[in-house]
């Protein structure tokens, strides 16, 4: 799975869940009934693959069982997802993030 390098984390992140939405051969409409009642929408879910929402840990979390990504994938989404919130660059300083 090959994504963006330039782009941010967070539209990476969008990327790489919307290739593997694709791979399995799912409309964001399929996605959301395999994930049932988690309280994402389809909005959101198009926000999220285009780079415009960062999903909470337990929406991601369903969101890669729902696709059954592998754990390469998963690690790699899980990767994205930390990076989005904490970009390069970032680190602690005296216990907070700056």
């Amino acid at each position: 799975m090959t994504e963006p390098k330039e782009a941010p984390a967070l539209t990476r992140l969008g990327h790489y869940l919307k290739t593997l939405r694709r791979a399995r051969g799912l409309t964001q409409h399929e996605l959301l009934v395999r994930l049932g009642n988690v309280g994402l929408s389809q909005s959101r879910v198009s926000r999220l693959e285009g780079g415009a929402y960062h999903p909470r840990a337990g929406h991601l979390e369903a969101i890669l069982r729902a696709l059954e990504a592998s754990e390469h994938d998963a690690t790699a989404v899980r990767r994205l997802s930390v990076q989005a919130v904490r970009p390069e660059g970032w680190a602690w300083v005296g216990g907070h993030g700056w």
